[in-house]
């Protein structure tokens, strides 16, 4: 065997490249044709195989373990290991166990299978119709962070950076949902335009919201909940040792958790901790719903779908309870979950909206796997299809 650099892990067929055309054969005989009767169909493959690297078997009992299983009389013991993957009998009594550890004949069947469908120029089949989510906040070199940052960030003409993304208020009614937009709010006399959402620091809310945690710490907990605030004016906060920063920061004297008196100058909006990320100190608060529906926005099931089937809700968001979804029984804008979307300007009809539980979530791609594909390269029969069904 020659020497392998255990420190290197390989996927040779991650990068086979799918063929211009795809060799079509003549479609399998009936199955009958394949019994003990005249004019059966029948064969086999001989195959030569070398081990070239290191092999794992999962699983596998050694020779000793082996035998300690056979006189075993409790099954449960019996099922934690199984034999399809352990050393077998050899001799005609079947006394004595193996030199050698087996490979399920299953495994080998599938592996020269793929071999055929590669070499064959197969059809290709079983593909994910799906469209997955990326993120890349802070990847600005990257073809994927570059397109993520063109969707989800702006360069304002002074230089600083600011979120593109809406905020608003995801809520089902009967059978459909919407997203009610976030008000504009500004302070009196501001000559900044006003913004949906502001920026607060961590610490600034610590002696308001004992039970928040800061994000440093292993027990942080995310967390939604009502805050009342004032709005203040956007504006360019510069980021030490990093890229200046456009948004609208409030500090301890514009929140309050209770109801101001008099609560003129103050509105009732949404505080949003969400996931840690490193050197990340900043929480959101988005300003409370539209009063009316005129500006709703319809949300297209397939959105929703995608958003809840794929990888939308990713484990961390499932553990802390924070789908922007509605569930099935919290119906209309009382029970609405704040969100931040974007609008898909891709002329598609009708306009697709992407969403997520903070400023910038997760974007599902604009294509699916299975769309990558030429039609003429899938469902068709091939030498893998006709010989291995």
């Amino acid at each position: 065997m020659p020497e392998y650099d255990f420190t290197r892990a390989t996927a040779p067929y991650n990068f086979v490249p799918l063929p211009e055309k795809a060799r079509t054969v003549a479609p399998p005989p009936p199955f009958e044709r394949y019994r003990d009767s005249e004019g059966r169909v029948s064969g086999y493959f001989e195959v030569d195989l070398e081990t070239l690297t290191p092999l794992y078997i999962r699983s596998t009992l050694t020779p000793e373990e082996f035998r300690k299983r056979q006189a075993e009389k409790d099954e449960k013991k019996k099922e934690q290991k199984s034999n399809f993957y352990s050393p077998g009998f050899t001799g005609e009594d079947r006394a004595e166990i193996g030199a050698y550890l087996r490979i399920p004949g299953s495994s080998l069947r599938g592996m020269i299978r793929n071999l055929v469908a590669i070499f064959g120029e197969g059809f290709f089949e079983g593909i994910n119709d799906d469209r997955f989510f990326y993120r890349a906040v802070a990847d600005q070199r990257s073809s994927l962070g570059v397109e993520y940052n063109r969707k989800m960030v702006q360069r304002r003409p002074d230089g600083a950076f600011q979120p593109k993304v809406e905020a608003g208020y995801l809520y089902r009614q009967n059978n459909n949902y919407f997203i009610r937009p976030a008000q504009f709010l500004a302070p009196p006399g501001s000559t900044n335009p006003p913004t949906q959402y502001f920026r607060v620091n961590e610490k600034t809310l610590f002696p308001l919201i004992p039970n928040l945690r800061g994000m440093w710490r292993d027990d942080y907990n995310w967390m939604r909940t009502p805050i009342w605030f004032k709005p203040t004016r956007p504006m360019v906060n510069p980021q030490p040792h990093r890229i200046n920063l456009y948004y609208a920061l409030l500090t301890s004297t514009e929140l309050s958790i209770n109801m101001p008196a008099p609560a003129t100058g103050w509105f009732e909006g949404h505080l949003i901790a969400s996931g840690k990320m490193d050197r990340k100190h900043m929480h959101w608060v988005i300003a409370p719903p539209e009063p009316t529906d005129a500006k709703d926005i319809r949300v297209e099931d397939e959105d929703i779908n995608t958003y809840q089937t794929n990888q939308g809700i990713t484990q961390a968001i499932k553990n802390n309870k924070f789908s922007v979804i509605p569930p099935a029984d919290k119906r209309g804008l009382p029970n609405a979950i704040p969100c931040f979307f974007i609008r898909q300007h891709d002329n598609l009809r009708p306009q697709r909206v992407s969403f997520g539980h903070t400023g910038l979530f997760r974007l599902p791609y604009k294509n699916t796997p299975q769309s990558r594909v030429k039609s003429e390269l899938m469902h068709n029969i091939d030498e893998e299809e006709a010989g291995f069904d």
